[in-house]
């Protein structure tokens, strides 16, 4: 595996795990804010070890074909885009989740604008078409998997976001 596809792995093998975590548990993180930020640490670190487990050991489920390139490479992109353009759009209070754990200390309202115009959750959106990209594009299992994981775990954590921000928001 290429060191650009070990730090790829490394930044979004965590972010449904941690949102997960964040939303099942939100009273708990709201009580202990900086807890939130070791739990994520401590996810990083997990995914970093991992990484470094898989790194060398590349089993793929198939070889993709040369012509899969253009078009992997493309989803990617877009699905890069999409989660960026989604963070830059939502500003850092919000991407680092400071809004849903300190609530009274932000202005709390829907974002009406950039990417949230056509979607909900477009950095969820955005990493899905990531993992989906690196799965077809390499073959390698550990993409393949997590993808399929990730594709399981937003739906939940979807369903758990948007329940706390209709209370939070109305």
């Amino acid at each position: 595996m290429s060191p650009l596809h070990t730090a790829v792995l490394i930044f979004l093998l965590p972010i449904p795990f941690f949102h997960l975590l964040l939303h099942a548990f939100l009273p708990f993180w709201r009580r202990h804010p900086l807890l939130t930020y070791a739990m994520g640490a401590v996810l990083w670190i997990a995914a970093a070890v991992l990484a470094a487990l898989v790194r060398d050991a590349t089993w793929q489920i198939y070889s993709p074909p040369s012509w899969l390139a253009a078009p992997s490479i493309s989803i990617g992109a877009i699905g890069a885009f999409l989660a960026t353009w989604s963070i830059a759009t939502i500003g850092p209070r919000r991407f680092l989740v400071w809004a849903v754990l300190k609530p009274e200390n932000t202005e709390q309202k829907y974002i009406p604008s950039g990417p949230f115009r056509f979607l909900s959750h477009p950095a969820y959106t955005g990493y899905l078409l990531v993992w989906f990209a690196l799965a077809i594009g390499t073959g390698y299992v550990v993409f393949v998997v997590s993808c399929v994981l990730a594709a399981m775990l937003f739906p939940i954590v979807v369903r758990l976001e948007n329940n706390e921000l209709h209370e939070r928001v109305g």
